[in-house]
């Protein structure tokens, strides 16, 4: 019995010793445990507002990113330790035609005429209960929202009443502003073009220019006013169109779009150009090529600096140019 209760001693001594270090290394388990789940929770709040063009309020979420992840809506709205996880929304959060509308909120034809603020946070704590004063939904305040935006890792909030400690404070950023893909329409033509957005009905372009944003993965259809479908293109940047002479035209260069084109992207189209493979058919090279066009833009630059003088030499050298690099160009694509 004396042998047993010594070993029962030496038992509660190693346990007093240990259990601190044993809870430390569970809880930092529990907090890497629970930082991946609401990553992946985020995620699938992503992946739902670009596959159903749907923006979820605190009413719904639960269930929004359930049907992603394949959990329940209770796994959702509850950490390991029966916590539950707040989604909280920036109350400057502003979308649709006027820019007015928030979550709840399903995109339609018209997209967003203006987008401020799309951002969600969820909360979470592996300790004590969040206070009364945060809950789901839309946050009291825009300082409220920024000070839990901006809060650095393992703090917590200097306004909050809360006996909580800022290591089991969590939290996962949300924000939606990269999703939103300015798109323009532009129809000249006295009988206007029509467009589509995720199966909308026919849509003319009555006004010139129709600017809006849409979010990325929505489908937008370009007909022509017969309704005949020209073109289907899925939404992940900007983009523009103009219908002209019947036709729905894009303003792209080598994929990509106009108003972002660099210095950088015109030499790296150059560069593929001169290594791609000579047509065997024609009669002109690459090299050619590469050699008309670079005449050309310095005799026009020349014409554009001089005021575009009308008749004179500079003029004539632009026009030489101009049909050498269309021959040029013409001869390049020549076919068997």
């Amino acid at each position: 019995m004396v042998e047993i209760l010594g070993v029962l001693a030496i038992l509660a001594v190693l346990a007093v010793a240990i259990s601190p270090k044993l809870i430390q290394e569970m809880d930092q388990v529990g907090y890497r445990q629970e930082e991946s789940n609401l990553l992946r929770i985020a995620a699938a709040l992503e992946k739902h507002v670009t596959q159903r063009h749907q923006l979820p309020d605190h009413t719904d979420w639960a269930s929004a990113v359930a049907a992603q992840v394949g959990e329940s809506a209770a796994w959702v709205g509850a950490n390991a330790r029966g916590g539950s996880r707040l989604l909280v929304i920036d109350p400057r959060f502003g979308v649709g035609p006027s820019g007015t509308n928030r979550p709840p909120f399903q995109q339609t034809w018209e997209g967003s005429g203006l987008v401020s603020h799309p951002r969600y946070l969820v909360v979470s704590s592996l300790g004590a209960d969040l206070p009364a004063s945060v809950h789901s939904g839309f946050a009291a305040s825009a300082e409220a929202f920024d000070e839990l935006w901006n809060l650095e890792s393992g703090q917590k909030p200097g306004s909050w009443n809360w006996s909580g400690t800022g290591a089991d404070l969590k939290l996962q950023r949300v924000d939606l502003t990269p999703q939103f893909h300015y798109v323009t329409l532009n129809s000249v033509d006295v009988l206007p073009g029509r467009f589509t957005v995720d199966e909308s009905d026919p849509v003319e372009v009555t006004r010139s220019p129709i600017s809006f944003y849409l979010l990325g993965g929505s489908t937008i259809g370009l007909l022509g006013t017969d309704n005949v479908s020209q073109s289907r293109e899925i939404v992940d940047r900007t983009v523009s169109y103009s219908f002209e002479a019947g036709i729905w035209r894009g303003q792209l260069f080598a994929g990509i779009p106009v108003v972002q084109l660099t210095g950088s992207e015109l030499e790296a189209v150059a560069t593929s150009f001169l290594a791609a493979p000579e047509n065997p058919y024609s009669a002109t090279s690459t090299d050619a090529v590469y050699s008309a066009v670079q005449s050309y833009m310095s005799a026009y630059i020349a014409w554009a600096l001089a005021g575009y003088p009308q008749g004179g030499s500079l003029q004539t050298a632009v026009q030489t140019a101009q049909a050498t690099l269309e021959t040029a160009t013409t001869e390049i694509v020549t076919m068997p």
